[in-house]
């Protein structure tokens, strides 16, 4: 039976899985949120069934081409969206426009031109991208860099529960090893919080690091990593305003493969399986530094893109309330 610890682990995939599906997804959604104000008032339930899946069926359709911001295929997705709003007699509140101007930053990989590579005992070893681990890239990516590796435990700071991986373990200019999920004595909501990557992140920066590897527990991983490493070398998306940016001043980051952990903890003294028994009965995790240091080379291109933020408003009909806002958000 698998132990409560498993909560904090299921919860990080729960939000990423989320992220994934809203990227796919948003514009469904808002078009049943739109039908919804309608269907709400339907007596013929499965009609009404129908005519929601005809749009996720346009929407997940392959003319859309995935959507991606910017793309043909997303602004075809807007001018549905709009259409459905206007035709559920939604207000446009953007200058007479259902749509709001959105900037990005689009990130692209030159797989050819990167590389990751533990460096050990004066000797080099390439570490094989996606097989081994995947090497994260975003704006603030680093062309080179070569830094001492920590591993710090589950890597979380909760001021709440009185927790902190980090204390006195010296992580400036380091690059902050640690594994997914959490302890179970942390209520599994606060542990979702602080496991984000923002937040995550936010206390590695705090402490001077330059960069993250997380390291997924094999029994809370929901995708298989063969399936996982497909993505791997897509363009990725962030927003162009730095200041909104959860991973700002990010230098390095890697997502390992468990099966290889022990590759990366080689000559430390301490084992994958060791630490994942640790977590799997709930004593304390070690934490410590590597005997290797990472290097990596990214070579990225950055490219600005303008995309669309759909919104409309429908009025409330009660003298009191009419003036409060319940916003409701498909992304």
């Amino acid at each position: 039976m698998q132990r409560r610890f498993a909560r904090c682990g299921r919860d990080i995939k729960r939000r990423a899985r989320r992220r994934q599906y809203e990227n796919m997804y948003w514009r469904s959604v808002a078009a049943v949120l739109i039908f919804g104000i309608g269907a709400a008032e339907a007596t013929e339930w499965e009609a009404a069934g129908k005519q929601w899946w005809k749009h996720v069926e346009y929407l997940a359709s392959d003319q859309l081409e995935g959507r991606q911001p910017g793309s043909s295929g997303y602004e075809k997705a807007a001018g549905y969206v709009a259409a459905q709003f206007d035709e559920a007699g939604l207000k446009p509140v953007l200058n007479g426009s259902y749509f709001q101007q959105v900037e990005f930053t689009q990130t692209s990989l030159d797989a050819s031109k990167s590389s990751l590579s533990l460096v050990r005992n004066g000797q080099t070893f390439a570490v094989p991208v996606p097989m081994e681990a995947l090497l994260g890239y975003s704006a603030d990516s680093a062309a080179s860099l070569e830094a001492p590796v920590v591993f710090a435990g589950y890597g979380l700071s909760i001021p709440e529960a009185h927790w902190d991986d980090l204390a006195g373990l010296g992580v400036k200019g380091a690059v902050v090893a640690f594994l997914t999920g959490g302890p179970d004595k942390i209520d599994g909501n606060l542990c979702s919080h602080y496991s984000s990557t923002e937040e995550r992140w936010k206390a590695f920066r705090a402490a001077g690091a330059v960069g993250m590897i997380a390291i997924p527990d094999p029994k809370t991983m929901e995708i298989p990593w063969s399936r996982t490493a497909l993505s791997w070398g897509e363009p990725h998306m962030s927003l162009a305003d730095s200041s909104l940016s959860a991973t700002r001043g990010l230098k390095f980051s890697a997502y390992w493969n468990p099966a290889e952990a022990d590759d990366l903890l080689a000559d430390s003294g301490h084992k994958f399986a060791q630490i994942l028994d640790a977590a799997h009965g709930q004593q304390q995790l070690p934490r410590f530094r590597l005997a290797s240091s990472m290097k990596a080379t990214v070579s990225i291109s950055n490219k600005n893109i303008t995309s669309k933020n759909v919104c409309g408003l429908r009025a409330g009909e009660d003298p009191k309330l009419k003036d409060e806002y319940v916003v409701i958000s498909a992304h």
